[in-house]
């Protein structure tokens, strides 16, 4: 006779036990106390999704350098757009195919939400990296990504940003409203349609970023969907909204020389290695935490500016991007997870 109080350890049971398990690991980040052991394999986790989305920095920048290259041979914005999702899509597939993974997912609504949210953000930021120095492009996505994906993490998934990260908003938006300043030359001046997509692109991803964050969270780590499928949904949405508003644009939006068909390949493989990356990363630590670390992309996207493109930075630049790579290494590097 058992007590009538304990289940038997049946099929059910067991599933109870492993989700009582998976519940308590800290990569869930459940408002519940952890154990000395689970913080220390929580710090590590953070760590090393800080790590992942840095190295998708350095992704995010080839991709950039890549569709500038593109427009500059002669490619059309759309194209681009449309080359670089096709072959993401074809080998996020690939993948799913080899390792027996639906490409459907199992949570299809919040899926599609992110897919949605997310092509915003491609199209935002491929466009703003054809008509904007790429240095620019990263200091918007840098300053204004985090704001959007702690406000979006403490209303989907009430995760509270943490001191630093509140402290570095406003510093940020200071920051980048001195990098995009007029400069005294007319012929510096940025397009607007260009700043309105630098500054919109990553208010999508950031907002993006919380629902990855919930996809990784929801059911436990056993049942989070794959990187591959929150890549393929993002980027099949995102090819399938480009070519229906090309499509009344005629052959002018298909434009693509021989000439660019090489960069536009390269930012093809540079957003697939971003995409994965980033997604990877926010599987183990906190969206606004992990946004943070994308400032190592000014780095790469400066050096690219002076190097290829010979455009140095300037003063109001500087000024704007000390700000706001201060704000953002201050709440990277805070303690708080």
């Amino acid at each position: 006779m058992q007590p009538p109080d304990q289940e038997p350890k049946g099929e059910g049971a067991g599933d109870t036990d492993r989700d009582a398990l998976v519940s308590s690991t800290p990569a869930t980040e459940l408002d519940q106390p952890a154990a000395a052991p689970s913080t220390s394999a929580s710090l590590s986790a953070h760590r090393l999704g800080m790590a992942l989305f840095a190295a998708s920095s350095v992704a995010n920048t080839v991709s950039g350098l890549g569709a500038k290259l593109a427009s500059r041979e002669g490619g059309a914005v759309e194209m681009i757009i449309i080359v670089r999702c096709a072959l993401s899509s074809l080998a996020a597939l690939a993948v799913c195919a080899w390792n027996g993974i639906h490409p459907l997912g199992r949570q299809r609504r919040l899926l599609l939400t992110r897919g949605c949210v997310g092509c915003g953000g491609i199209i935002g930021l491929l466009y703003a990296s054809t008509a904007l120095p790429l240095a620019i492009v990263s200091l918007c996505a840098i300053g204004l990504q985090p704001i959007f994906a702690a406000l979006a993490a403490l209303a989907l998934m009430r995760e509270k940003p943490s001191r630093a990260t509140a402290v570095a908003i406003p510093l940020c938006v200071l920051g980048i409203a001195l990098v995009l300043a007029p400069s005294s030359r007319t012929s510096d001046a940025f397009p607007p349609l260009a700043i309105v997509a630098a500054v919109g692109s990553p208010c999508c991803i950031g907002s993006a970023s919380a629902i990855v964050r919930m996809l990784s969270k929801a059911g436990g780590a056993s049942k989070a969907e794959n990187a591959q499928v929150v890549m393929l949904y993002l980027t099949s949405i995102t090819l399938a909204v480009v070519l229906i508003w090309s499509a009344p644009l005629g052959a002018s939006a298909f434009r693509c020389p021989g000439s660019a068909v090489p960069w536009a390949i390269l930012c093809s493989l540079g957003g697939y290695g971003n995409q994965l990356l980033m997604t990877k990363a926010l599987a183990k630590t906190k969206a606004a935490s992990a946004a943070t670390m994308g400032y190592l992309s000014v780095v790469w996207t400066t050096a690219v500016d002076l190097l290829v493109f010979g455009r140095a930075p300037t003063s109001w630049n500087v000024a704007g991007g000390l700000l706001v790579l201060v704000s953002t290494a201050f709440a990277a590097l805070s303690k708080k997870l």
